[in-house]
């Protein structure tokens, strides 16, 4: 009960650190809740009732003639304490484990090749209704600036939002069968400044103004799950309205590009059709690879928007971070896991020193007896230390 008491006074004053390090919408008041405050009080109950039985048991079972002979009566070399003390050290294992668990995923979370470059590339969210005329005079001023690499628009954020979907049809032996596919509308340089590969085929040509209705690139994931071995050259077309309309565009495919995932990895790479936007306007995000200082690069950036497009506030992301936010949940539960590691493992210091000294004061004539049969210190510190190591093993 005092255990309890502590606990809630050492949490009612760390509580604001606790909720900025992992979550900032708990409240305190959260405990008042009628499940967590049954919770508590069945726990704080068990503890007693066990504490207070289990002396009561131990003491009715009492009896000199076998204290003397030093009878075992729950078992081999079994006791209460050396169970609890085994609780520990598993309880410990297992939050050690699962932090490391955690830790190596979200590590590979931010190491894993996504199939294009997140690093050092900037999206500018274009406004709703910026001057379409103004759009390629921006892009070609943005990619003049030193510090600029590639340049190129997209329908929207590269990555953390779902694709636009809509109904296709794809060849299929003699004839065409109709599926819903994800969507991706982008320009030229789309493929170049997000460094995606294309591993056979081509990208879309600049220079050949029918790749705006008739050129379609296909992710790996496609050509596989429509069972083209040989993807280039297979016809797709693309209808608007209802599946049944008669008004479509029909292309070959001319590419196909290594898979990328620009969603969440907790979701599978899905067939993706890659085109080019088919009017003229060129998306909501301008991407830029940034090759140079990136302070200095961004204001240069920033003045050239101002400049090309005045009146407009430039805003942009990092796409590195829109990718690692999306894995917030993971970072919180890593910190929570750290933490209560850290106090578990606390604990357990303080309960394997408690043990120790009481052993200690129990064996004291055992250590005095081997003392002056010749064991050096050591031996017997040895000794000590190996009765909880073989319990921990």
């Amino acid at each position: 009960l005092s255990a309890l008491a502590l606990s809630l006074g050492i949490l009612y004053m760390i509580f604001p650190a606790v909720a900025t390090l992992l979550e900032p919408n708990l409240k305190l008041s959260m405990l008042l809740n009628p499940m967590a405050m049954l919770t508590i009080a069945a726990t704080v109950l068990f503890i007693v009732l066990f504490s207070a039985t289990y002396s009561a048991i131990k003491l009715s079972m009492n009896n000199p003639t076998r204290d003397l002979k030093k009878e075992i009566i729950f078992g081999r070399d079994l006791s209460v304490g050396k169970v609890l003390l085994v609780m520990q050290f598993a309880i410990s294992f297992f939050c050690i484990s699962a932090t490391l668990v955690v830790s190596r995923q979200l590590n590979f979370l931010g190491t894993k090749d996504l199939g294009f470059d997140r690093t050092n590339v900037v999206t500018l969210i274009m406004p709703e209704e910026y001057p379409m005329e103004k759009a390629e005079v921006l892009k070609n001023e943005l990619k003049a600036l030193p510090g600029v690499g590639q340049v190129s628009y997209s329908y929207y954020l590269v990555t953390g939002v779902p694709y636009l979907r809509d109904w296709y049809k794809i060849e299929s032996g003699n004839a065409m069968r109709q599926i819903q596919l994800n969507e991706l509308f982008v320009d030229h340089d789309f493929f170049n400044t997000m460094n995606i590969e294309v591993i056979a085929g081509r990208g879309f040509d600049i220079g050949n103004p029918a790749d705006q209705r008739t050129a379609f690139i296909i992710n790996e994931t496609a050509a596989r799950e429509f069972g083209w071995s040989d993807p280039i050259g297979k016809r797709i077309s693309h209808g608007y309205g209802d599946i049944t309309s008669d008004e479509t565009w029909e292309g070959t495919v001319v590419g196909v590009v290594k898979d990328f995932n620009t969603r969440s990895l907790r979701e599978t790479v899905e067939p993706l059709v890659i085109r080019l936007q088919y009017d003229e306007f060129p998306g909501m995000s301008l991407n830029l690879k940034v090759e140079g200082t990136f302070k200095e690069t961004m204001v240069s950036v920033k003045s050239t928007y101002e400049r090309v497009l005045p009146g407009y506030l430039m805003d942009y992301r990092l796409v590195v971070e829109i990718y690692e936010n999306q894995y917030m949940d993971e970072g919180k539960a890593l910190k929570a896991l750290m933490v209560g590691t850290w106090i578990v493992l606390l604990i357990s210091a303080f309960g394997i020193f408690s043990l120790s000294l009481f052993i200690s004061m129990k064996r004291m004539k055992e250590f005095g007896i081997r003392k002056v049969l010749g064991a050096t210190i050591g031996q017997i510190a040895f000794l000590h230390i190996s009765y909880f190591v073989r319990i921990a093993i």
